[in-house]
């Protein structure tokens, strides 16, 4: 029986520079406590020497470490577009304050049933969790077989998690992603049968060095 493993290792990218809660597709940048918790995480991570491919969101706040991190370790590495966060049109970069004052009941509403309520001109989160499906699907083709580190975002590895427990899109912001965390997925392939996702690991936050 010709069974194959596709492992990926989902880390959300570390702490930023601004105060946004909902980032977004704002590209904003690591600060440097945050870089220290990237670093803490990838080496900490007990497979850390079995990667194969690095895989990234085209965000600078994953991107940047992704393509210094495959250089040193000598790894391809490739942006994947669909890894990008989900877009929160006008409440993109907002603070919490500024969502509250500004935008409470409508915030208030969308964080209750984000399946009913969108951000305005945001993406629809039925868009988003099936864009993330899209990418799976697209990294399971290319990358099969392979150990693979994704720099990705919180909502994004939600997501991700979300297709492989089958979890109501209304349930997905319960699970916690601190900056730095990692969580791996394996993805074993049997020639006729459908594949079977399992989450194998989760691997919290390094704490923020001040």
């Amino acid at each position: 029986m010709d069974i194959s493993l596709t492992t990926l290792d989902l880390m959300r990218h570390g702490q930023c520079d601004d105060d946004a809660h909902l980032r977004g597709m704002t590209d904003s940048t690591v600060s440097e406590s945050g870089w220290q918790q990237m670093l803490t995480s990838v080496n900490n991570w007990p497979q850390r020497d079995s990667w194969q491919q690095v895989l990234t969101s085209p965000l600078q706040r994953c991107s940047v470490f992704a393509e210094k991190f495959a250089h040193q370790r000598q790894l391809p590495c490739a942006a994947i577009p669909p890894l990008a966060e989900m877009h929160f049109g006008d409440w993109d970069g907002l603070s919490l304050q500024q969502l509250l004052e500004q935008h409470g009941d409508a915030y208030e509403q969308f964080w209750q049933a984000p399946d009913q309520h969108n951000p305005p001109n945001g993406e629809p989160l039925r868009d988003f969790h099936r864009r993330t499906r899209m990418a799976l699907d697209y990294i399971l083709n290319a990358y099969r077989g392979q150990h693979c580190l994704l720099l990705t975002h919180a909502g994004v590895i939600r997501s991700l998690l979300g297709h492989c427990l089958q979890t109501p899109l209304t349930h997905l912001n319960r699970v916690q992603i601190g900056y730095g965390g990692i969580c791996q997925i394996q993805v074993f392939h049997h020639p006729e049968q459908q594949d079977w996702l399992q989450v194998t690991q989760l691997h919290p936050a390094p704490p923020v060095s001040e």
